[in-house]
């Protein structure tokens, strides 16, 4: 398993990676992108719309980078604009921290603890969800800022399950190909060996190659008979 939207294998019991990558501050664009398997050109991307806020001095801090994984983890199940709509319900302004109901970094967080660190299926998703939320953020959120965090935990975790189960179903569909591939190049040698054959049932026999020759001449065109 992989912790959500990223490239990096989860290894039980280890540390939460995000502290231990900001353990010396702020960090870079190429580090991102190692830790992401993203592009430059699409975090680039993500800032210009507004989705994610402008680094400072080229360099993101933890909250920036946790909604780069959400994003990337909900990208491949989700269009970037429900996406947009999805944050914008749990935290209002994309840009603005102020009216927010959970840190990005402190979402990230749980959405780790809940996919990664549970047995977690499609129908225990609203209770291992609502658990964790109101034991880790209860006291601090209201009601409605408690909803809302749940139900785009609920949403994230789904993503992650759609994306688990994604990668496997292509790394099954890889293997078939590659089983069904020698059949198929035994299938165009089969097809080889009866064009060959068939090339070969149409050559012609001299004689009878020279009677065609005779019968497939143009016939002389007949003209008037020239004047004495």
């Amino acid at each position: 398993m992989k912790y959500p939207g990223t490239v990096k294998e989860y290894v039980q019991g280890e540390t939460y990676f995000l502290d231990g990558l900001f353990f010396a501050g702020d960090i870079m664009m190429n580090m991102i992108c190692s830790l992401t398997g993203l592009g430059t050109s699409t975090i680039q991307n993500w800032v210009n719309r507004k989705f994610i806020k402008n680094p400072i001095n080229k360099k993101y801090d933890k909250n920036q980078v946790a909604r780069i994984l959400i994003m990337n983890c909900l990208r491949k199940v989700m269009m970037l604009e429900d996406i947009k709509t999805l944050l914008v319900y749990v935290n209002g302004d994309l840009i603005d921290e102020s009216d927010d109901n959970i840190e990005d970094a402190e979402l990230y967080k749980l959405l780790c603890e809940i996919v990664l660190e549970n047995k977690l299926t499609i129908d225990n998703v609203e209770k291992e969800v609502e658990l964790a939320v109101k034991s880790k953020i209860g006291k601090n959120v209201n009601s409605d800022g408690q909803k809302r965090i749940i139900t785009v935990l609920e949403v994230l975790c789904i993503a992650y399950l759609e994306t688990i189960f994604r990668d496997v179903f292509e790394e099954k569909l890889v293997s078939v190909r590659n089983e069904v591939k020698p059949e198929g190049n035994y299938c165009a040698h089969i097809r080889n060996s009866v064009n060959f054959s068939k090339k070969a049932t149409d050559k012609v026999e001299p004689k009878d190659k020279e009677k065609n020759k005779i019968g497939n001449q143009a016939p002389k065109k007949r003209g008037r008979p020239k004047k004495q």
